[in-house]
């Protein structure tokens, strides 16, 4: 068995392992959560160089404690302005689960990370054909 099998194996069901367990919660969040509006009260940095820009978002929860979260997906076309109404779904028990509730904020993690996993499948399999 190859190296290159056995270390882009792994690589990849971890992303997919991933991809399923935001999935998991993603239903969750659509069948249980609550829905409420959160302002985007900040936008940092997330890396050294201060290329990409995370946006920090305040709502309150059902308890009327102040609650903060920066979304899972970041990059390019996810940036939102500080000031910003954003819709907000959390679970009831665990307002830190919140998620901005777009299409794009709920689906994107879960369609990147089964890309990435998928990836590095495809090259573990077609190194293991290779050989």
């Amino acid at each position: 068995m190859s190296t290159a099998l056995v270390v882009c194996g792994a690589a990849g069901v971890l992303p997919l392992w991933l991809a399923v367990r935001e999935a998991v919660v993603m239903r969750r969040l659509l069948r249980d959560g609550i829905r409420t509006q959160g302002v985007v009260v900040d936008n940092v940095r997330s890396d050294d160089d201060g290329s990409v820009w995370v946006p920090v978002i305040a709502f309150r929860d059902q308890q009327g404690r102040r609650v903060t979260f920066t979304p899972r997906l970041r990059g390019a076309g996810m940036k939102l302005e500080t000031g910003r109404d954003v819709p907000v779904v959390y679970l009831p028990r665990d307002p830190r689960s919140a998620r901005v509730h777009t299409h794009r904020h709920m689906v994107g993690p879960v369609v990147f990370l089964a890309l990435v996993g998928v990836a590095f499948l495809s090259f573990a399999v077609f190194s293991a054909l290779a050989d």
